[in-house]
């Protein structure tokens, strides 16, 4: 890594905390005054009325800093600076409408097929400048090609994480703390000879924000990520393992980002087969999901979030440790540690409910 990067990756990493902290503070005074509040339901982890566009503080700022940055790389010529038009373009054209889809779902609740349909724009968005699945590395496999069937699987990624990040946005610091892990490991991951250089500074922009509207979203948070800001992080997330994959895929594999993203979308499909297999409506709302299991138990917030975080951390290592190495075997071995990590989780959850239902 050339050290000339840090000189450049802390000031955006604090100039990003600082902005979003203030836009955060920002958007919870503009949600005050138009009552664009999240109300306590009965599947939610909260109380009291809480401002419910905070994602504005993050996602905001996070653009406009991109914007310079590019910018800048453009008017004096310096490479290393523009944004690759391959995540570029997907990322403020398909990122700023899944914002703008979420900030409308938060003010006036859409219906649901009307957001899936919009999603579905979103999600298709990458393919239309040209940024989608080609080849997957699997341990002991190799490159396997994916040919046409990418595309289905690009659009299916995208609406995954989308989804994922909206349906596990639902205690206090938890969306926050899991965008710090993504942008800090990513950044972790792409430092050296991979990724391309834009990316050693459009990652700790993505770090400072998060922290930025971390500081606001702990516990008792005093907003929420809403729609508008868990929709974006969750294309966010899916574009970058999708770039990052496709431009780097024999060096740093799409399962190495799957790992990193795992503690998410793990909770999501477990919760989801579980209520298929009790013959649940699974478009009803909910308090099925692992980390909402532990609060029924009897677990606070601060609680919870220190045991999640803890497989966002560990998960997070083992995506570092999946992109430096090059052995089958390790790979292999890493990716049954990811399974272990979940499934350690899920039996301790367990465990608690039974105790729970038996004291």
């Amino acid at each position: 890594m050339n050290p000339d990067y840090l000189l450049y990756m802390l000031p955006i990493i604090f100039v990003g905390y600082g902005a979003a902290y203030l836009c955060t503070r920002l958007a919870i005074t503009v949600a005050t005054r138009y009552r664009i509040f999240s109300y306590p339901t009965g599947r939610s982890s909260h109380t009291e009325p809480t401002p419910n566009i905070g994602g504005i503080g993050l996602v905001v700022p996070f653009l406009l800093l991109l914007l310079c940055i590019h910018a800048y790389g453009i008017l004096t010529g310096s490479l290393r600076f523009i944004v690759p038009y391959l995540l570029f373009y997907p990322l403020i054209v398909g990122g700023g409408l899944s914002f703008g889809v979420g900030l409308i779902d938060d003010i006036r609740p859409l219906r649901a097929v009307q957001k899936m349909v919009l999603q579905c724009v979103c999600a298709l968005i990458p393919l239309g400048f040209g940024l989608s699945f080609q080849q997957i590395a699997i341990p002991y496999v190799g490159l396997v090609p994916l040919g046409v069937w990418g595309y289905p699987l690009t659009v299916f990624w995208m609406l995954l994480m989308m989804n994922a990040y909206n349906f596990m946005d639902g205690m206090d610091g938890q969306g926050g703390s899991f965008t710090v892990c993504v942008g800090g490991f990513t950044l972790l991951i792409v430092l050296g000879e991979w990724g391309t250089p834009a990316l050693h500074y459009v990652l700790p922009v993505l770090l400072g924000c998060g922290a930025g509207f971390l500081a606001l979203n702990r516990s008792p948070a005093r907003t929420f990520l809403g729609d508008c800001g868990s929709q974006f992080l969750g294309y966010l997330c899916a574009l970058l393992a999708l770039f990052v994959s496709v431009t780097t895929e024999e060096q740093y594999p799409f399962l190495g980002f799957v790992v990193l993203l795992s503690p998410f979308l793990y909770d999501v499909i477990f919760t989801l087969f579980r209520r298929i297999r009790r013959r649940e409506n699974i478009l009803r709302a909910h308090r099925s999901h692992l980390y909402q299991r532990l609060m029924i138990a009897g677990f606070s917030h601060a609680q919870v979030l220190r045991i999640v975080a803890s497989t966002f951390v560990i998960c997070g290592l083992l995506a570092f440790a999946y992109a430096r190495s090059s052995s089958d075997p390790i790979r292999l071995l890493l990716l049954l540690g990811c399974l272990a990590v979940l499934a350690i989780y899920t039996l301790f959850v367990l465990v608690v409910e039974k105790q729970r239902r038996t004291t």
